[in-house]
């Protein structure tokens, strides 16, 4: 296979994930609204007060969804100028990163109100989000200074990078097994359920991540937008799901502790 027809076969996986990542941002989305009386969104969202939480749950919904559904496919179809889609690879790799934090900080949040606010906890999370964040950011840097090149003769914005580039996964997934190992057994039912959702929400980032170092270690567009879609997912629905646990077995919960779990 010539070089130009691999490029050519990037170009169109590339644009399949973008496309099957605003088909799952928006299959989640829709299936938050398949109940009028007693929508989860309406009823543990918009009505309730401004927090952080809803904050987080705004930022974590809907700029990826219009970033991957709007931006991302009109980018992908429409004809741009070599600098464009140069600029256009710098950005979806920063958004990448953004969303990704966004998406941690929940979780950093969830795990933190599982060990009842202890301050060791939340010090050993800071510095290890700080590490791993400022490592991939530098990884991204690196590989934007005067590596990233485009193929202007293919109808696609892809962008070509060092080999390397597949490093920019692995602060994540250390990030992610670490805190896995957090998740601790509880007899409450609330802690039960916080439980769960913290191995599966790990479990899936450490599985993405996975995948991406090993399989499409050198299309960073294709991770990015897959990974924007399954880390917005699991940052909704680690809110809905925390806001309708506190509803339903308020007892369990102190007020302090209530406050720190993204209400």
């Amino acid at each position: 296979m010539t070089f130009s027809a691999e490029i050519l076969i990037d170009g169109y996986v590339s644009r399949y994930a973008n496309l099957a990542g605003g088909a799952l941002l928006f299959y989640d989305y829709l299936l938050t609204l398949d109940d009028a009386v007693e929508n989860p969104q309406i009823e543990f969202i918009w009505k309730k007060q401004w927090s952080i939480g809803k904050a987080l749950f705004i930022m974590s919904r809907y700029y990826p969804l219009i970033a991957t559904v709007v931006v991302n496919n009109y980018v992908l179809f429409g004809s741009l100028t070599t600098s464009v889609s140069i600029q256009y690879g710098k950005w979806q790799g920063w958004s990448g990163l953004a969303t990704c934090m966004l998406v941690e900080t929940i979780l950093q949040m969830r795990l933190y109100a599982l060990y009842f606010l202890n301050k060791k906890i939340l010090l050993w999370m800071v510095i290890s989000f700080v590490v791993s964040s400022g490592s991939t950011a530098l990884i991204l840097v690196k590989l934007y200074i005067g590596h990233i090149t485009v193929q202007p003769e293919i109808p696609f914005c892809l962008s070509i990078l060092p080999a390397y580039c597949y490093a920019v996964w692995i602060p994540r997934l250390a990030f992610d097994t670490f805190f896995s190992e957090y998740t601790i057994p509880s007899g409450k039912h609330l802690i039960t359920v916080l439980i769960k959702d913290c191995i599966g929400s790990y479990l899936m980032m450490f599985a993405i991540y996975l995948t991406f170092l090993t399989i499409w270690a050198n299309l960073i567009e294709t991770c990015f937008n897959l990974s924007v879609g399954f880390q917005s997912i699991v940052g909704t629905r680690t809110i809905l799901g925390i806001r309708k646990v506190i509803q339903n077995d308020g007892s369990e919960v102190s007020p302090s502790m209530a406050n720190d779990m993204l209400r």
